[in-house]
């Protein structure tokens, strides 16, 4: 059966584009997976990296948080799932700060499907390597306003696009199955994150 004409070029031409305006990541994420999630056909050309192995080497149990998140808003969750990556050197406060700003400026497109943020920022903002982390709140926590509860706040960081569209693909995957996102949304501990995820 023939694949959709050009999807896998056209994927791959827009984000090479993140990089440079990290302004339209959520855009294209968000619709990237709404097409994806009614083009069952399409196949992705494996990256030099996989996306599955850079979220094995990211995501750890020193990356991934569950809280309760009842006393937290919007930009304290950001704050928290970002810490681990200024603790390990990955990512300076100046680009936890960014985050911030953008959302300010912006509003919440970092919502980038039901319960599912991806924070980010430019690499100049203080990005040292390549990192991801999570934290899972238990309470949703409104990202702006009511109309964007969310429970799972991803906070990315690339220094290349090679790595970046890596990561990206790993998070579509993953966020695509349905299962796995009420799953994750569900789970109690850390552990539970990481297999589901399929990192452990």
């Amino acid at each position: 059966m023939a694949r959709p004409c050009g999807i896998e070029s056209i994927l791959v031409m827009k984000f090479t584009f993140l990089l440079i305006n990290s302004e339209i990541v959520a855009l294209l994420l968000w619709t990237l997976l709404h097409l994806l999630a009614f083009t069952s056909r399409v196949r992705y050309k494996p990256y030099r990296r996989g996306g599955q192995e850079l979220l094995d080497k990211l995501l750890t149990k020193r990356t991934v948080q569950i809280v309760n998140g009842n006393d937290l808003n919007w930009s304290d969750a950001i704050k928290l799932s970002a810490q681990p990556l200024v603790n390990n050197g990955s990512v300076k406060e100046t680009y936890v700060q960014a985050m911030l700003d953008t959302v300010i400026e912006k509003g919440p497109y970092f919502n980038i499907v039901s319960r599912i943020v991806l924070a980010h920022s430019r690499l100049e903002a203080g990005v040292n390597k390549i990192s991801l982390s999570l934290l899972k709140t238990d309470q949703a926590v409104n990202l702006v306003n009511p109309d964007h509860p969310v429970n799972l706040w991803f906070v990315l960081a690339a220094t290349d696009n090679q790595t970046h569209l890596s990561v990206i693909q790993g998070l579509m995957e993953l966020l695509m199955n349905e299962q796995k996102v009420q799953a994750m949304c569900n789970a109690t501990k850390v552990e539970q994150l990481l297999e589901i995820i399929g990192t452990k």
